[in-house]
């Protein structure tokens, strides 16, 4: 099987980081005659998380605060705060967000750590887009906001952020 869109980490992978959502014993769980008969053309969901904190070094970032929606079943933020610490990027804190928080606290928090760029892990939802708009509303164009989202087409997000998701760096 050749899949163009499959990111689950647990079907090529498996080892101490497996992200929520999986299987024990990933992946032989899925070949049972040992043969592995599967391949992806897309990337593992996790690298997503390496690639952002890549692109933050790239942007001269050295303090990055990282926002997640626990609700997720994939994992972004922790593949993030373990490239940007290699890379010498501090991690200015963590913090969970839902369609619930109370964003305007949350930005404020952003704001008091004196952090130069914000990592959405996980922007589907509208507490992702709710964060979005705090964070411009608090601390205007000047942070930059990297986000991931495995759910939402990036459109929906927009809609709902308006003008807040100008210059969001987005993959």
């Amino acid at each position: 099987m050749v899949s163009a869109v499959a990111t689950h980490t647990g079907l090529t992978h498996g080892g101490p980081f497996n992200p929520a959502g999986g299987l024990r014993g990933e992946p032989a769980v899925y070949y049972p005659t040992g043969k592995r008969s599967f391949v992806r053309l897309m990337a593992r969901a996790e690298l997503e998380g390496v690639a952002n904190a890549m692109f933050a070094k790239e942007l001269g970032l050295r303090r990055v605060y990282v926002l997640q929606d626990p609700s997720l079943k994939i994992e972004f933020a922790d593949p993030f705060r373990r490239t940007a610490r290699r890379l010498g990027i501090q991690i200015a804190g963590v913090a969970n967000f839902s369609d619930g928080s109370k964003h305007d606290r949350l930005a404020e928090r952003v704001a008091r750590s004196g952090a130069q760029g914000v990592f959405i892990a996980g922007l589907g939802s509208v507490g992702g887009g709710r964060a979005v708009m705090a964070l411009r509303e608090r601390l205007g164009s000047r942070i930059k906001i990297m986000a991931v989202d495995p759910y939402l087409p990036i459109a929906e997000v927009l809609a709902f952020a308006g003008t807040a998701a100008h210059g969001l760096y987005f993959s």
